[in-house]
């Protein structure tokens, strides 16, 4: 199935919002992406470590209204929130669980779905598409994450139904694996580095961006 297209639920990741006035610098101090290169156009992954320079957590981030979506392991997410909250007080950001009002999919060889459904992804990694609150994101060659407010996920996954398989996370996690994409999860927390996880390699670092707070 990893070879053939196919639409899966990524129900092992959830989502942590972190939205106000002061979203983008807070992030800026914490991440190991830089949050200046993000765009409505150009999601990216990054990492979240501890002082010693080891991964509390790995997501997919990009701007959503007036904040960013970090997309995580769900096991990952309420200790990251709690650990962020405690720096959080200090700026003009809110951080909160936004897994309930999120639906998300894995689209291999998806294209036609994606028409269907209304959008034109390019295809370099990180490049994304929105369309009536669906937000696209490229993950690597022929396969793509689709975003979808909780409220259009009925609908959502009936059209994807109609152009592609269902099939289980497994094969989704070989494409990732094979696309050189590490992950973070709860058994390998403070474990690595970003770059053991090959996180340097799919612009989830920044050596440009200055010091963290």
């Amino acid at each position: 199935m990893a070879d053939t297209a196919f639409f899966c639920p990524l129900s092992h990741e959830g989502i942590l919002a972190v939205r106000g006035s002061d979203a983008g610098k807070f992030l800026q101090g914490q991440l190991t992406c830089n949050i200046n290169y993000l765009s409505p156009e150009y999601a990216s992954f990054g990492a979240r470590c501890m002082v010693k320079g080891r991964m509390q957590s790995s997501f997919r981030i990009l701007p959503e209204g007036n904040g960013y979506l970090l997309a995580m392991a769900s096991e990952l997410l309420e200790p990251q929130l709690a650990d962020l909250k405690k720096y959080a007080v200090f700026s003009k950001a809110t951080l909160t669980d936004e897994s309930a009002a999120w639906v998300r999919f894995g689209l291999h060889d998806g294209q036609a779905a994606l028409v269907a459904l209304g959008l034109e992804l390019a295809p370099e990694a990180g490049s994304t598409a929105r369309q009536e609150g669906l937000i696209a994101v490229t993950v690597s060659t022929g396969r793509t994450e689709l975003w979808v407010p909780a409220d259009q996920a009925g609908e959502v996954r009936k059209t994807l139904a109609d152009t592609l398989p269902e099939a289980g996370l497994n094969p989704w996690l070989l494409g990732q694996i094979r696309a050189g994409i590490g992950q973070v999860l709860g058994p390998t927390r403070e474990q690595f580095i970003p770059q053991m996880i090959n996180l340097q390699a799919v612009d989830g670092v920044s050596f440009k961006k200055g010091c963290y707070t």
